[in-house]
């Protein structure tokens, strides 16, 4: 047995690993905390967010491996890792299935499809469900507790907050635009970037900035923490997937576009008489 072949052996393992661990934790976890007179509804997502979290990080591991061995049709099929019997092609079927991947490469190919969408979401949607889930969050807090009304530190964390709800609208704005606007590999990279940053920026600093004007602890919040950064990571996993694996991304941003690593030798040019 060759060290690809054990590769591909040990990402199985671990993706039997990930359902195994999946389906016992979410028996397990739903006896413990649904068993009761009193069901824990709170404690069952937590746990069952995490047991996903574990589950997605494991599938995330079998992924790359079979990127290292080359196993091109696993990283097709991240759940269950497989590799399909190649069987033997004509010349003549080869030249068939290169012209009709031809055409479909020159229609799959500009911002439409599941990447408008994506651009929607990062111009409009993303925007708007921040301004709103902005104001939703301010306007609860100050019917559950009216003695916020009119405190300077109330008024200053408001105000914060609606910078940095500006500041990840902006972000998510750039990045929608730079998709729609310049097709080259760079706006790919910079989505990605957004994608990931931005959830976890704005949760670390709406945590900071809670702390600071109203003495409110992480420990406080955690349930909130926790489900924001779920939320936004589970979003930016299936966008970069996409992003990562999509054939009109690839055609769009990155066909013509050669990469030159740091240490490439620039093009040399030879003397003519």
């Amino acid at each position: 047995m060759n060290a690809k072949e054990g590769m591909s052996r040990i990402a199985k393992l671990i993706s039997v690993l990930a359902w195994v661990t999946l389906a016992l934790g979410s028996i397990a976890t739903a006896t413990a905390t649904l068993s009761d007179r009193k069901p824990e509804w709170s404690l069952f997502f937590l746990i069952l967010a995490l047991l996903l979290v574990v589950f997605a990080a494991m599938q995330g591991i079998v992924w790359i491996m079979d990127g290292f061995i080359g196993n091109k049709e696993a990283q097709s099929n991240i759940l269950w890792p497989y590799k399909r019997n190649k069987r033997p092609v004509t010349p003549k079927f080869d030249q068939v299935k290169a012209a009709k991947n031809a055409e479909r490469d020159l229609h799959l190919r500009g911002v439409g499809g599941w990447l408008l969408w994506l651009v929607i979401v990062l111009m409009v949607l993303t925007p708007l469900f921040g301004f709103g889930q902005t104001s939703n969050n301010l306007g609860e807090a100050e019917a559950l507790y009216p003695n916020l009304i009119g405190l300077p530190a109330w008024q200053n964390y408001k105000d914060s907050s609606w910078v940095l709800a500006w500041i990840a609208a902006g972000a998510s704005f750039t990045a929608g635009y730079r998709l729609f606007k310049f097709h080259h590999p760079g706006s790919v990279s910079l989505t990605i970037a957004v994608l990931w940053v931005t959830p976890i920026a704005t949760t670390i600093a709406d945590s900071f900035l809670a702390n600071h004007f109203l003495d409110v602890s992480m420990a406080d919040a955690g349930m909130e923490i926790i489900a924001a950064l779920i939320k936004g990571l589970l979003s930016a996993s299936i966008w970069t997937a996409y992003l990562k694996l999509s054939r009109r991304v690839r055609n769009t941003y990155y066909m013509g576009h050669t990469a030159m690593t740091p240490h490439s030798p620039a093009p040399r040019s030879e003397p003519t008489l």
